[in-house]
């Protein structure tokens, strides 16, 4: 969540779609499991802050039997490691890595070689089970805050402290809420 909101509050245009779609879907009314397929927009912010910044950075496999991974052979016990990371910025998978844009995430613009390649949860049968619960929730809360609030950089803080551990954590989001609208529920 910190990291969908360090994007947003440094991309004015996506968090003005943002706040527009949630304008138009949720005409004030709190957020809801129900009105998550027409948040399109929401879905692709945080599915862009996923790939930029994804919860874990680097991911270890061992192999079981002997294998061949891209023309290596590898004996069996061989540790592999792998990095979302690293593989969400390739720049002849994700043209312009570096740069935050949810529109890439568009139907038509999206490519299969993209899905395939965004992995922030893992994959297989290691997959985190709570991926689609977690994403359910981060939207809901996205919502919920976007609805009535917007984050612009604070000028006098210092810069957004990022710690690299086991997760990319966000230590610090030096931002201004500003209220968009009352809160009534």
């Amino acid at each position: 969540m910190a990291w969908t909101f360090y994007h947003l509050a440094n991309n004015p245009s996506a968090e003005e779609a943002l706040h527009q779609e949630l304008d138009d879907v949720l005409d004030g009314n709190p957020p809801s499991f129900a009105d998550l397929p027409r948040l399109g927009h929401l879905n692709r912010c945080l599915t862009e802050a996923l790939r930029m910044t994804p919860p874990g950075w680097i991911f270890s496999r061992s192999v079981t039997s002997a294998t061949e991974l891209g023309g290596v052979q590898l004996p069996a016990r061989t540790d592999v490691f792998w990095s979302p990371y690293l593989l969400h910025r390739l720049p002849d998978v994700f043209p312009a890595p570096d740069t935050y844009d949810p529109d890439r995430w568009l139907p038509e613009r999206a490519s299969s070689r993209q899905w395939k390649a965004l992995l922030p949860f893992g994959h297989g049968s290691r997959k985190c089970i709570g991926d689609t619960f977690g994403m359910a929730e981060a939207a809901l809360i996205l919502a919920a805050i976007a609805s009535h609030w917007r984050l612009v950089p604070d000028p006098h803080a210092p810069p957004a402290r990022q710690t690299v551990s086991a997760t990319m954590i966000l230590r610090s989001l030096p931002v201004i809420a500003l209220r968009r609208r009352p809160t009534f529920w």
